[in-house]
């Protein structure tokens, strides 16, 4: 996915939006100054900190967006969204989150906990007949709860979707083939399957690909407007990351591959957010760190 406010300020002549900065202080008063003031001060040597990150991670670029008090106070990109083209990062550059997007799907989850849909410590069976895992003990006890938080004790299987043409349908029908690794509730097994069967179970309940369902509760009411699923559509951004990796047991950087989901592997992994996310890539491992500027999770 990827997402990006109202772009419609762009198209304003300058002197009009200068005017109308200027009649908002007017009209929020001494407070806002304050506010800005004492946020300037705050962030007094934030650059700096900011640009030996960069030198520390060996990272090309990085987004930062922080909230006070529900509203953006601060928004500033650092180093390159382009290495290769030394392209800047900017407050609006759009990038892979990967696995942040797995926060949506919780949230989703719960909102279907909330409309009484789902339970969040009642075997999932109950609410949802037709998931099957791989033996009695996890079909008699897995609940939603364990799903999000990566103690079924099932390991990750990751090669049964990654770069697979399966649907989120298939990946879900194959969970009764994932054999166990540990006891359940014993250790943090991470896996990416059981958030992709999450996002299957939204739309069972709410009769709502999770995309649509995601959209509509979570990114429409937030105006997350250039939040995209998809790499395709990220790119039609001009101001899109391109990703770089380091090589192994160096500090030069190179130029990666773009790697799209399967439908619903990970919740959808690839779930931008404008403004807030930064990204980091480190040694032989792609990192996506996010900022989150714009939805409670």
């Amino acid at each position: 996915m990827s997402s990006s406010t109202k772009r419609c300020s762009a198209r304003v002549p300058s002197f009009v939006r200068t005017c109308t900065i200027i009649l908002a202080l007017m009209a929020l008063g001494p407070a806002a100054l304050a506010q800005e003031a004492d946020v300037t001060s705050k962030l007094r040597g934030f650059d700096s900190y900011m640009e030996q990150t960069l030198k520390d991670w060996n990272t090309p670029g990085i987004g930062v967006g922080i909230v006070v008090n529900d509203k953006l106070v601060f928004a500033k990109g650092y180093g390159y969204r382009d290495y290769e083209n030394k392209l800047p990062f900017t407050p609006t550059t759009l990038v892979q989150i990967a696995s942040n997007s797995k926060l949506f799907t919780a949230v989703s989850a719960g909102m279907l906990v909330e409309e009484g849909k789902l339970t969040w410590d009642k075997p999932i069976r109950q609410s949802v007949p037709t998931i099957q895992f791989y033996n009695d003990e996890l079909n008699n006890n897995v609940t939603l709860h364990d799903m999000l938080s990566h103690r079924t004790g099932v390991t990750r299987h990751d090669l049964i979707w990654f770069k697979s043409d399966f649907t989120r349908k298939e990946l879900f029908e194959k969970l009764k083939y994932l054999e166990p690794e540990q006891p359940m509730r014993q250790t943090f097994l991470y896996n990416n399957l059981m958030f992709s069967a999450v996002g299957e179970i939204i739309e069972l309940k709410s009769g709502k690909r999770w995309e649509d369902f995601v959209h509509e509760h979570i990114l429409a009411p937030l105006d997350m407007n250039t939040t995209t699923y998809t790499i395709s559509e990220m790119l039609k951004s001009p101001d899109h990351g391109v990703p770089f990796e380091e090589k192994r047991d160096s500090f030069e950087l190179y130029k990666g591959p773009y790697f799209e989901d399967t439908e619903g592997a990970g919740g959808c992994s690839y779930f931008q957010h404008r403004r807030v996310i930064a990204l980091a890539d480190r040694a032989d491992e792609r990192r996506e760190i996010q900022w989150e500027a714009g939805v409670a999770v």
